[in-house]
């Protein structure tokens, strides 16, 4: 797909608790297992569809996503972020997925205050566990926090975008 398009279909089979937690392992279509943390970037920025199973295995019913964003969402983070939003990243809109500040698993809504626009670079380095942390400011504005073994005080970082323009002195 384009960048920043839609994802392609990876079926897994993953108990919930695996899903919540990322502790543990899912099972692919071919017999693979698949360790948790995979299973969770994965389904960051590609269709879930939950297929719920009798005791015997079945199919007894299915859910509808409902949780990537829509096209008008999007368009809506592309206007408001202008591209990604990790500070000094100059990737633009087209080049971005969209992102969960509170993770779906974690039940994070899929509205626009809950999403930012990361490239595939930030968004996937955010999801290894590397110490890495984004939130919205009190005024709205997303803050980068380093790992303590980057900068021991996680001094919040921002975009130079999001940051007025300041008259220096003369």
């Amino acid at each position: 797909p384009q960048a920043g398009g839609l994802a392609a279909t990876v079926a897994v089979t993953v108990p919930i608790d695996v899903m919540a937690t990322g502790h543990g392992f899912g099972t692919g279509t071919g017999g693979s297992n698949m360790s948790a943390a995979q299973t969770q970037r994965l389904s960051c920025n590609a269709p879930i569809v939950a297929l719920y199973l009798d005791a015997n295995g079945q199919i007894s019913c299915s859910s509808s996503p409902g949780r990537l964003y829509s096209r008008p969402q999007r368009l809506a983070l592309a206007v408001r972020d202008q591209g990604c939003v990790w500070a000094g990243c100059d990737r633009p809109p087209s080049h971005c997925e969209a992102h969960h500040l509170t993770p779906w698993s974690h039940g994070g809504k899929t509205t626009l205050e809950n999403g930012v626009l990361l490239c595939y670079f930030h968004h996937h380095l955010l999801h290894q566990d590397t110490g890495w942390q984004l939130r919205r400011a009190t005024d709205h504005i997303i803050e980068l926090i380093p790992p303590t073994r980057i900068d021991p005080h996680q001094t919040p970082r921002r975009h130079a975008r999001y940051t007025q323009l300041r008259p220096r002195a003369a």
